[in-house]
């Protein structure tokens, strides 16, 4: 696959992006598309309105579709079903999978870029629990051990809100952010 190159420079990751989310969806159709922090450039918004029917893009950006606090629009949102969400903030993509969860929405396929990679590397004061589910309740400096095993810490606090069939992800070429695929069970898609 021939992966279109844009600025590198202002989006250095999003070749890396587009390759994990075009393997992710090999072979599947897709008739909708959210994509939560889908305003700046609008890249990967636009990667994904060549290949689905219907994309809407969210972002306190005023190039998405729908220019609003991604975490406020899915709570005021009316439940509704997508075939993909893709979810790619500056920062942990937890709040807005809960929020989207919790608010009754549903999909088949939740697509993510998880930053807090980051901070976890760099030791800076996280709330595992609140956005993973790991005691305590309270921002801690992160060990070795929660950087070294980030991908359980993603797959527990999304395994902790939704029925999981399958999860695969890997970490960005500088190991400071983990991509991943989601793919939840047909019976509650």
């Amino acid at each position: 696959m021939r992966v279109r190159t844009w600025n590198a420079k202002t989006l250095p990751f999003l070749e890396e992006k587009i390759v994990f989310r075009a393997s992710a969806l090999e072979g599947i159709e897709l008739g909708s598309v959210l994509c939560l922090y889908g305003g700046n450039e609008g890249r990967l918004t636009q990667w994904y309105r060549e290949r689905a029917k219907t994309v809407l893009s969210v972002d306190i950006d005023a190039t998405a579709d729908v220019t609003a606090d991604v975490v406020e629009f899915l709570r005021t949102l009316p439940p509704s079903s997508w075939d993909c969400v893709d979810v790619d903030p500056f920062g942990s993509s937890m709040l807005a999978i809960q929020a989207f969860w919790e608010a009754g929405h549903r999909t088949r396929i939740l697509l993510l870029t998880e930053g807090t990679m980051a901070a976890v590397r760099l030791r800076r004061r996280v709330n595992l629990f609140r956005l993973y589910g790991l005691p305590p309740n309270r921002p801690v400096r992160p060990q070795r051990w929660h950087y070294d095993y980030f991908e359980s810490l993603v797959l527990m606090g999304i395994a902790r809100l939704m029925p999981i069939a399958h999860f695969s992800c890997c970490p960005n070429r500088y190991k400071m952010a983990l991509y991943a695929a989601v793919y939840l069970e047909e019976s509650d898609a």
